[in-house]
Formats: C-alpha cells, sequence, structure tokens
C-alpha cells in the first residue's frame, strides 16, 4: 500500500513512472538496478537535467536512489558538486535525514524538492572548491580497500603495500584488498586475521599531500587515469603535483600505490602499474643529475605508460584510528600504557577483558593486560560467557587471552594467570589500574584494605560486579576516598516488591539465575569507570542499573562511611 501511495505522490509531483516495456528510455546500465523506476527533468541556469528516481525499498524508510542520466551538452565531461561521475546524485544523508514513512505524499514532495535544490547548488557553484569538500572521497569509487597501519599524514619514508586475495564472508567471492605498513609485523598479523589469504604482489607507497586550495576537478571526477589525476592536481596543488612527477621516476617501480592525503578530506589512493618499456624510460630519468619536470611530464602521463590504473579506497587501522576514534576527547588519551590487572574472568570479566582491549588495554610500548582466574569454563557458564564452546574445559584466563589475541588487529600484551590473584602490596604496586570482577565480597575488602597499606605506588581500584541477586549492575571507583566497604547503604534495590534470593545451590556449587544483559550492563559500566580515570578529574565514582525499575541512578562521587571498618572506625554492615 505504501509503494502504491508514494508511486501516486511522485506521479503528481511530476515524475513519469518507467514502466519495463518502456525501459528504453533509461541508460542500459540501469536496467539491471532493482526497483520500480521513475524519471523527471528539472530546468536550472545552466540548462535541463534529467533524474532517474530508483525506489528499491518495499517500504518508505530509505531515500530512493538518484541518478543524472541527462545533462546540457555544454557539460559533457565536466564535473559537477554533489554529482558522481557515475550520475549518483547525493541529494540528502540517508542515515541523517529525518522523514515519516508512513506519509507517502510529504516524503515524495521532500525528495522532490531536495533534488531541485541539489541541482541548483550544483550548477550555480560549479566551480566552487567548498562545495566539493568530503566528495573527493565519496565519489572516489575505488574498487578495493587498502588498509594503512601507518597514520596519516605520515613522514615515514618506507610505506610499502601488499595485495592479497581474501574470503569476504560465506558464499562471497573471494576478491582482492591491500594492506599498507612500514613493520613487517603488522602485515603477517594482517595475513593471520584475513584467514587463508594469497599473497598477490608487494610493492612501494608514495603519499603526496594535496594542500587546501583549488580542488575543483577539471573534468569528470572520478578521474580514470594517471593523466587525469596529474591534470588535477596541476590545478589544485603544483607543488603536490611536481612531487609526484619526481616521486615516480625516484622510485621508478613497475608496482607503485599512490596515497593523496588531502587536507582536512583525508586520503585518496591508486595503484599504478607501468609498462616494461616506460619503467625503463624512469629507470634512465632516475640516474640524470639534472631532471626536468617538463621533459618528463608528457611520457609519463601518455596512455601507453601504465598498464593499469585502479582506484582505492583507503581505511585506517592505525592504533591512534581504532583507539582513539571513539573517545569524547581524544586528547585525555587511551589505555595503551596503562598496567592493568583484571581479577576474575567469569561473565564480567570475559566481556571487560575485551572491552579494554578495544579501548587500547595491553596494545603500547609500556602497557599490559593481565588476567588472573583459576576457574574452568564448564557447559553451565555458556548461557553467559564471553567463550563460546569451542573453549569448554579451558581456564577461563587463558580461554580469553587466547581468544583476544587470535581476533586483534594490534600485538596485544595479555598474560593469563590461571590462579588467584595474590593480594599483596608487592603485587598491587606492578599496576596502574586493578579491577575486580569477582563478585566475591571477601576478595573486594581485601582489595580495599591493601591498597590503603600502600603509601606510594597506589593502583586505582575498580569494582564491577552484579549484586541483589543479578538485579543490579554496579561499578565502583575506589580512588583512595571511600571504599568497597563504604557501599552497604547504596547496593540496596528500593523497590515495592523485593525479590526473593534465587540462588541455587548444591555441594560446592553456587549460581543464580538471571539474564546475560545484566552482566554485560555491568561489564560496560566498570570499563566506562576505566575510561573515567583518565580524565584530569573524576567525574563520577559509583554508578548502578537496576534490570527492573525505570528510573536510573544518580551518579555519584561517593565520600567515605564513618561506620566502614576498611577505611572508616565502625564495623561494615
Amino acid at each position: 500500500m505504501a509503494n502504491l501511495d508514494f508511486r501516486g505522490a511522485l506521479l503528481k509531483a511530476g515524475y513519469i513512472w518507467v514502466q519495463p516495456y518502456v525501459s528504453r528510455i533509461i541508460p542500459e546500465k540501469f536496467s539491471s538496478y532493482k526497483g520500480i523506476k521513475f524519471v523527471k527533468s528539472y530546468i536550472t541556469p545552466l540548462g535541463e537535467f534529467k533524474v532517474l528516481l530508483i525506489h528499491y525499498q518495499k517500504d518508505l524508510t530509505k531515500l530512493p536512489f538518484a541518478f543524472v542520466i541527462e545533462k546540457p551538452i555544454e557539460l559533457t565531461g565536466i564535473s559537477l558538486p554533489h554529482i558522481s561521475n557515475s550520475g549518483y546524485l547525493c541529494y540528502a544523508n540517508n542515515d541523517q535525514a529525518e522523514w515519516n514513512p508512513l506519509d507517502a505524499e510529504y516524503f515524495a514532495k521532500a525528495i522532490d524538492n531536495s533534488i531541485a535544490k541539489t541541482l541548483l547548488v550544483a550548477t550555480e557553484n560549479i566551480n566552487e572548491s567548498s562545495e566539493y569538500q568530503n566528495e573527493f572521497s565519496n565519489y572516489w569509487e575505488g574498487d578495493s580497500t587498502a588498509y594503512s597501519f601507518e597514520e596519516f599524514p605520515t613522514a615515514t619514508k618506507n610505506l610499502r603495500y601488499s595485495s592479497l586475495i581474501s574470503k569476504r564472508g560465506k558464499n562471497k567471492r573471494d576478491s582482492t584488498e591491500y594492506v599498507i605498513f612500514t613493520e613487517d609485523e603488522n602485515r603477517n598479523n594482517w595475513l593471520k586475521l584475513r584467514e587463508q589469504a594469497t599473497v598477490i604482489e608487494d610493492g612501494t607507497v608514495v603519499v603526496v599531500t594535496v594542500k587546501r586550495n583549488n580542488w575543483a576537478p577539471v573534468s569528470s571526477w572520478p578521474p580514470s587515469s594517471l593523466d587525469e589525476v596529474v591534470a588535477w592536481l596541476a590545478r589544485a596543488d603544483r607543488s603536490a603535483h611536481d612531487f609526484l612527477i619526481f616521486q615516480l621516476v625516484r622510485f621508478s617501480a613497475k608496482r607503485l600505490l599512490v596515497i593523496l592525503q588531502i587536507s582536512e578530506e583525508g586520503q585518496l589512493a591508486f595503484k599504478l602499474t607501468f609498462s616494461k618499456r616506460y619503467q625503463s624510460l624512469l629507470e634512465q630519468w632516475r640516474s640524470r643529475k639534472k631532471k626536468s619536470l617538463k621533459s618528463m611530464l608528457a611520457p609519463i602521463c601518455s596512455p601507453k605508460a601504465t598498464t593499469s590504473f585502479i582506484r582505492l579506497r583507503v581505511e585506517a587501522v592505525d592504533p591512534n584510528s581504532i583507539f582513539l576514534r571513539n573517545r569524547p576527547d581524544p586528547k585525555v588519551g587511551d589505555l595503551r600504557n596503562k598496567r592493568i590487572a583484571l581479577v576474575g574472568c567469569g561473565t564480567i570479566g570475559s566481556f571487560i577483558a575485551e572491552l579494554l582491549v578495544k579501548s587500547g588495554a595491553g596494545a603500547g610500548a609500556r602497557g599490559r593486560l593481565e588476567v588472573y582466574d583459576p576457574d574452568i569454563l564448564k557447559s553451565g557458564n555458556l548461557g553467559r560467557h564471553r567463550l563460546s564452546a569451542r573453549f569448554l574445559g579451558w581456564n577461563k584466563a587463558e580461554g580469553i587471552t587466547k581468544l583476544i589475541e587470535d581476533d586483534s588487529l594490534h600485538k596485544v600484551s595479555i598474560y593469563a594467570h590461571d590462579e588467584d590473584f595474590e593480594i599483596s602490596t608487592d603485587n598491587l604496586k606492578k599496576y596502574d589500574i586493578l579491577i575486580d570482577a569477582t563478585g566475591r565480597v571477601p576478595v573486594s575488602l581485601a582489595l580495599a584494605g591493601f591498597v590503603r597499606k600502600m603509601p606510594s605506588s597506589r593502583p586505582i581500584l575498580i569494582h564491577g560486579f552484579n549484586h541483589h541477586w543479578g538485579q543490579d549492575s554496579v561499578a565502583f571507583i575506589d580512588n583512595g576516598k571511600a571504599c568497597y566497604g563504604c557501599l552497604a547503604r547504596f547496593t540496596t534495590t528500593k523497590s515495592k516488591t523485593e525479590t526473593a534470593n534465587t540462588s541455587r545451590y548444591s555441594c560446592g556449587s553456587l549460581y543464580t539465575p538471571y539474564d546475560a544483559s545484566v552482566s554485560v550492563v555491568s561489564a560496560a559500566l566498570t570499563v566506562e569507570a576505566v575510561l573515567n580515570t583518565l580524565e584530569p578529574k573524576l567525574k563520577w565514582t559509583y554508578t548502578k542499573v537496576t534490570s527492573n525499575i525505570k528510573q536510573s541512578q544518580k551518579r555519584l562521587s561517593l565520600k567515605p562511611l564513618s561506620s566502614c571498618k576498611v577505611c572508616g572506625q565502625g564495623t561494615i554492615r
């Protein structure tokens, strides 16, 4: 029904429904696109544009694709902002735009108005660089992806690449990808992660920095040859243009991967393969003491010089890109160089370990993550624990360490201890942060007491646990003021109907049935607490989420409890 209403609304807006038997009115390359197709002509100051709209969704929750299939003849081969070389028209952002999917008529009018406005902006700002910002990478249309372990911009002079064939999923075709690196260890780690990948070739990487200047392309975008790239650079940044030519001569390589580091835009990349004849010519020029840019330019840009030109997408996998991307304030830093001990690797601890590594734990030169737990994984743990059935019978600390090492993009200094944590001042001072995920009151109280005996080199102590028979998820930072013993008055859930203790006992065994989500929330709160300690000033030390009440617990900065036996003078309650 929604599609019928939408079709009628588009017809009212002046679109023509392209029925199957009249599909000759659209270019053949679009005939294979799934969806209902409509066309409409729009008048702009530069002439008439014909737009193809493809509604591919059964409901109205996604924007239809829009393509410019005809434009004024005088604009042939000329780049326009917001219109890719394939004709794709970027008239709205599918992820950010908001509309009512139940109002087909309004939706159709909004699309029509947005397309008209976008075409007007494109034709009125054809030479304005600002209109192209963020579109160079979006419209680059890379054929493959290059994953870079090197942060850009970079001063590294020995960047290399490897191209490989790898799998992209079940029943998916193998595809070509590239990895950019300086250290062999990064490349080898990548190959380990991309199981059964086959290396095709290795080569050199050249990085060309393009300053913010006149970015408007001189012709259609993206370029399809080295000649078109060079022509664009000549206008956009002459120094970058000259640098690229001299670098091609300097390396004189048969294969070369070039990265264009564009100011405030990101990275674009392409891979060149030179013919044998022209590679020899490059080698001859390299041996000359004096090199004439003018004499080298035409041969290098000759269509016969390169046997292939492949555009590549660049995705950053360097540590800063991975570990700082999700930090609200990257200047605060991450966990890379922190010495962290995780005591307890049950359900909460297993998820904490994984989340810590995703935040950089163990990835720095000084940093390390040590995991302690004497227990083994049993079948009863599988409903909640991070480890899967293949780890049955494994020590939990060793299992989670193995899982993390196998799946980590970067080298992680993580160590498993299949034993209880030795609570002593000598052991505690080895760490910057100590996380208590045991859920055992005696352990938590002992840790709180021992850190207070340390005059210096005291670690930050963080407790993460489930409370009140799986109703509460709690995280608490012991920063030397309030301690675990001070929590008695905060860990009692105030609800009209108290849930009875549902713990199930057997000889030597105890467990409490509740959803795995409770432990996942506790783990998330605990890692948030760890990251909170990186701030110049702690924003809070105590937080709780209760599963069976609607109100959220206000985050608190706790003060010591005078009746606490650990940090006060009284008796623990």
